[in-house]
Parts: C-alpha cells; sequence; structure tokens
C-alpha cells in the first residue's frame, strides 16, 4: 500500500471550448485516460469521519484509493492518500459489484477498518463519475491533468489540477497560460466527490 500526501491546485473551465483550447495549448502531453471512479462507504461512517474510499477504473485497470483528513482552501486541495493496484480477480468482483471481496485481504481494508473501529462486513456504493482525464507532465516535475466528468444526472464538471509541492509558484504558471489564452475560471471550492454526493442529496429531496 502506497502512502503519501496529495497537494494540488484546482480549477475549474467555463466550457468545453475552453477546455480544448488548453488541451491543445498544454506540453507534455502523456496519454488520454477513460476513468470510472466509484465512491464507497458503511453506512457513512467514512464520510463523518473524513475519510473518501474509491475504486477508479481506468484503461482496463483498477485502484482502490483512501483520502483522509482532505480539504480545499483557496483552490489547493491537500489531503493525505492510501493506494493499491486491484488484481484481475478483484477487478472482476467490482465488475460484480462484490466490493468486499474485491477488497479482502488488502491493507486498505485493514485501514478502512481502523477508521470505522470495527470490522467491516459490506461496503456500499454510494455514487459513481464518469471521467475523460488528458495527463501532462512538465519539466517542473508537476503533474498536469484535465478532466472532463460526468455526474449521474449530467452535470459536466471541466477541472484543471496540477499536482505539485510548489502551488504558489505553480499557479504564477497556470494563471499567466490561462490568462494569455482568455479561459474562463473559478478556483475550486470543493471536491468531484463533495459535488457528487450534493447532487446525490438534492436528487433525494427532489424524490
Amino acid at each position: 500500500m502506497k502512502e503519501f500526501e496529495e497537494v494540488e491546485l484546482k480549477y475549474l473551465l467555463g466550457s468545453d471550448a475552453d477546455l480544448e483550447m488548453l488541451a491543445q495549448s498544454l506540453p507534455g502531453f502523456q496519454a488520454d485516460l477513460k476513468q470510472q471512479n466509484i465512491y464507497l462507504d458503511v453506512r457513512g461512517k467514512l464520510r463523518a469521519r473524513g475519510c473518501l474510499c474509491r475504486i477508479r477504473l481506468e484503461n482496463g485497470n483498477g485502484e482502490v484509493t483512501l483520502k483522509v483528513a482532505g480539504e480545499i482552501k483557496d483552490g489547493v486541495s491537500s489531503a493525505t492518500e492510501y493506494s493499491e493496484s486491484l488484481t484481475s480477480e478483484a477487478l472482476k468482483q467490482v465488475e460484480s459489484n462484490d466490493f468486499m471481496g474485491a477488497l479482502r485481504g488488502m491493507k486498505c481494508l485493514d485501514k478502512l477498518e481502523s477508521i470505522c473501529g470495527e470490522p467491516l462486513t459490506a461496503l456500499e456504493e454510494w455514487g459513481r463519475i464518469r471521467n475523460l482525464r488528458r495527463c501532462f507532465r512538465w519539466d517542473q516535475d508537476w503533474v498536469v491533468e484535465l478532466d472532463r466528468a460526468i455526474f449521474p444526472d449530467g452535470t459536466i464538471r471541466r477541472e484543471l489540477e496540477v499536482e505539485t509541492d510548489d502551488p504558489r509558484g505553480a499557479r504564477e504558471v497556470i494563471d499567466g497560460i490561462l490568462r494569455d489564452l482568455q479561459i474562463s475560471w473559478q478556483e475550486a471550492h470543493e471536491s468531484k466527490s463533495c459535488q457528487l454526493f450534493r447532487i446525490l442529496e438534492e436528487s433525494a429531496g427532489e424524490s
């Protein structure tokens, strides 16, 4: 299980046209990734403890990630992350929605049980996000990602993320690029998972 501190700048872009203009202008292109993000919980216990559990399916591979004590302040996201790759057998279990079976024997499950304070017998899916991610890597060793995420109600989130240990320096560079391209943007004040949860709560309240 990998453990690391993730720090990212998060910008929300105004339109698909802005997203495409930026994609064509950024250097260091590496890959296009089709992602399915599945968010899990145990009767709301993880969210109540400030923890997120996500299974990500990406170009035929899979990974489970735990995010702990995450926050976004002034457009900068930070969190402690734990992650493990899923085996081919675990991927089959995810496809059949057997999430406990997929994670059984993994260190991430032990970590989840530690966070919940009890052995786990079930993990419940509470939502999914489909995402097209375009990845770039710059000479400063910054990881730059352009996301077009689609939520269950059809809401589209267009996002620029910059993973860096120098958020102030990265902001100066990125702000300059966006200004030169005259791209409409705003700082992100909530994560994709928080936006998903809000959308699902609002949908439940309307039904």
